[in-house]
């Protein structure tokens, strides 16, 4: 299913670019701009992938994403980037 999204997102000349590692036993991926994990595999990059990797990705405190990137308007009215994982929620101001 990760190969299924890779060539989905465009493969090598995508915006992920190459595969930086194999495949981990936690089925997940990291490429030159992003990492494809969980499932159903998920696409997550920029702050939120450097801050899930931070915790030690699907193995650490979060686990697996289970969600794709979503767009939140808060309260006062800034849009922030949030991301589900198993165990918790990123929020990317």
């Amino acid at each position: 299913s990760v190969l299924a999204a890779y060539g989905g997102n465009g493969g090598p000349a995508g915006p992920l670019g190459y595969p930086l590692s194999d495949l981990s036993p936690g089925l997940t991926q990291l490429f030159e701009n992003g990492a494809l994990a969980g499932s159903p595999v998920q696409l997550v990059s920029g702050a939120i992938l450097a801050r899930w990797r931070a915790l030690g990705l699907e193995s650490g405190v979060l686990g697996p994403p289970v969600a794709a990137l979503q767009s939140v308007l808060t309260f006062t009215g800034n849009l922030v980037a949030t991301h589900r994982f198993a165990n918790g929620l990123l929020v990317q101001y």
